[in-house]
């Protein structure tokens, strides 16, 4: 079962993006259970998942969950393939946003 905890206020930029994740053992005890608190990695992206247990003469298999990850507010900056010192270019992003309330948007 995965848990969001909510949307983050962190001005962090981005920087995780593996290509693999969660590929750890785990030990469950007696009752076959555990919790394990992770951090998503930064990529927006859905994430399916598989898991099996190994016991002594046991094998079992989870069924297959869904993680979707992203950022509820986010710039995209389309950047130019070169600039040289001292020169002038155009700026141009693009803002992302799934935040359900109004927001006031501005540039420092």
């Amino acid at each position: 079962l995965f848990r969001s905890t909510g949307p983050s206020s962190s001005t962090t930029p981005r920087q995780n993006f593996p290509e693999t994740w969660l590929w750890d053992v785990y030990k469950t005890g007696a009752s076959g259970k555990t919790s394990v608190q992770l951090t998503a990695p930064d990529t927006i992206t859905r994430w399916n998942t598989s898991m099996f247990c190994l016991g002594k003469g046991n094998f079992g298999l989870a069924p297959d969950q869904t993680l979707i990850t992203f950022k509820p507010f986010f710039v995209e900056p389309t950047m130019p393939y070169s600039v040289v010192r001292g020169e002038s270019f155009e700026f141009k992003a693009s803002v992302r946003s799934y935040v359900k309330q109004c927001m006031k948007i501005g540039r420092a």
